[in-house]
């Protein structure tokens, strides 16, 4: 998935393995947005490099790496890049039930075979 701003992308990579979701998020410019979405499960995002400015349902704070923030079910929320080189990983799980992607589908396992050893 490739998300856009001014000419510039985010680049987002996913995985789903062993009920864990994982979103790598990938900002090489500022100001490039991740548009607000929700999940209907918890989950928790770790800002590895760079900071950003994150909004759920109308409130805003900054993160600055190395960081972490957590996101509550049901919560819209928007993370925008503050600085060129920013990643982040979003890290989902479900208690042991199916993880739901953003249309309420169960996620199937997949894992690029460059991230197994």
């Amino acid at each position: 998935m490739v998300v856009e701003k001014q000419g510039y992308k985010a680049l987002i990579e996913t995985g789903y393995y062993g009920n864990i979701w994982i979103v790598k998020q990938y900002y090489p410019k500022k100001d490039v947005i991740h548009e607000g979405h929700r999940h209907p499960h918890d989950h928790i995002s770790i800002v590895i490099r760079g900071r950003v400015l994150v909004k759920v349902d109308g409130r805003e704070s900054i993160f600055t790496a190395p960081t972490f923030f957590g996101v509550d079910k049901d919560k819209h929320h928007t993370i925008i890049a503050l600085e060129d080189d920013t990643a982040i990983l979003c890290v989902h799980a479900n208690e042991g039930k199916p993880i739901l992607d953003p249309d309420g589908k169960p996620l199937t396992q997949h894992m690029e075979p460059d991230n197994m050893p």
